[in-house]
């Protein structure tokens, strides 16, 4: 039964993909947009530096729009519907995707503390650096609790940060379970980190390829993840004490 389900949930996700072409390639168009102007600016293409700041603004601005419209791809699903929502660029859609940034963007500047710390103080000490990445593997997985426990409670910044509903929302989850949305919003977030820090090469059919990537392979990653997360937490909280927070 739970492997139908599963089935069910992956054959749902992909078909979600394409059901509107028009907002799928306004996805891909906003993160082509988001990793052109990085490339400029990160590989010295762009010298004003009045100019590079606006456009550093600007895309970032896209991201938080970017951010804020997959967190809605998510509240639909679990909310249970069966259609992806327009993109319309709005006060509510912004500060959305403002709000999941920064609490992301806390985590994040613990993990690379972490890192760094090894780096300095464990670099030639094995069980230290065991110690440090179970530590990282820990807060990335606080960090996805967190943000799931955000859309349980209406999308509050601060219920990111909130243990305890980490926790009981943690004792819902089978841990194969959890370890499959764990690797879903990691690649969801490797999607979009793609496009935000994008590579460089010096050969001309790869960059081909890494233009193409945001417009065509990240949005189509980043809808299916999120709509099969979703999917997965509804079917895991339908008979919980979370219920009555999908309707």
């Amino acid at each position: 039964m739970v492997d139908m389900i599963f089935y069910e949930e992956v054959i749902d996700a992909f078909k979600f993909i394409f059901s509107d072409y028009r907002v799928f390639f306004q996805i891909g168009a906003v993160l082509l947009v988001i990793s052109l102007i990085r490339r400029l600016l990160f590989y010295d293409y762009y010298a004003d530096i009045y100019m590079s700041v606006i456009l550093l603004i600007f895309s970032e601005l896209m991201l938080y729009i970017e951010v804020g419209y997959c967190s809605y791809i998510s509240l639909y699903t679990l909310k249970g519907r069966d259609y992806l929502p327009h993109l319309i660029i709005n006060k509510k859609l912004f500060f959305e995707g403002l709000k999941k940034s920064f609490a992301v963007y806390i985590y994040t500047i613990i993990i690379l503390f972490l890192e760094s710390f090894k780096t300095l103080h464990f670099n030639n000490n094995n069980l230290g650096a065991i110690c440090i990445y179970v530590a990282i593997i820990l807060v990335y997985s606080m960090m996805v609790l967190g943000l799931m426990n955000r859309f349980l409670n209406h999308g509050s910044f601060f219920q990111t940060f909130n243990i305890k509903g980490m926790y009981t929302i943690f004792k819902n989850i089978r841990i194969k379970n959890f370890l499959l949305v764990l690797i879903c919003v990691f690649f969801a977030q490797f999607s979009v980190a793609q496009c935000i820090f994008p590579f460089k090469s010096d050969s001309f059919f790869l960059n081909i390829l890494l233009v193409v990537f945001p417009f065509f392979i990240s949005p189509a990653v980043l809808i299916f993840t999120k709509r099969f997360v979703a999917l997965h937490i509804r079917q895991l909280f339908e008979d919980s004490a979370y219920s009555y927070k999908l309707e």
